[in-house]
């Protein structure tokens, strides 16, 4: 397994063309750091609330699925547990350093040829270009009409 020392911090978006193929190349500044502290191994997974794919680093991917594994044992979670554990796939880097997204994820994604891969601090996403703009979009419109979450005014920043 991977150094335990590495800290993923993936930060940023990077605009990404999927070929027909369903191959898209990881942005370098991220590779380096998948290679070292995921041995150039990812684990994908589509989003329970938003049409995107959430991309894991392997070690991180290990803490999250043990937290899953371990909630109460009711239907609902037995379900979720279902769509995030049985939905994940783990994905190597080919010698280009491409990424293959399987069919069925990029058809859950809804995934064009235009795609945005978005920093999310110990993980990733991966939208849809268009999908992400109609969504930001809304959330603008929602900024102004709606008052700002009240922990978003605990940060100091």
């Amino acid at each position: 397994m991977a150094d335990d020392a590495i800290t993923f911090n993936f930060l940023g978006t990077s605009p990404l063309n999927l070929d027909s193929k369903g191959r898209v190349a990881m942005p370098a500044r991220h590779r380096e750091v998948l290679e070292t502290g995921s041995e150039g191994k990812i684990v994908i997974n589509p989003d329970i609330r938003d049409e995107c794919l959430v991309i894991f680093p392997v070690p991180v991917w290990v803490q999250f699925q043990e937290k899953v594994m371990t909630l109460p044992f009711r239907e609902d979670i037995q379900d979720l547990q279902r769509h995030l554990i049985g939905g994940a796939q783990e994905i190597e880097f080919d010698s280009a350093g491409r990424m293959t997204i399987p069919p069925h994820l990029r058809e859950q994604a809804e995934l064009g040829k235009q795609v945005l891969l978005i920093g999310q601090g110990k993980k990733l996403e991966l939208w849809d270009k268009a999908r992400w703009e109609a969504k930001r979009e809304r959330w603008k419109q929602e900024l102004k009409t709606k008052p700002l979450p009240p922990e978003l005014h605990t940060l100091n920043f």
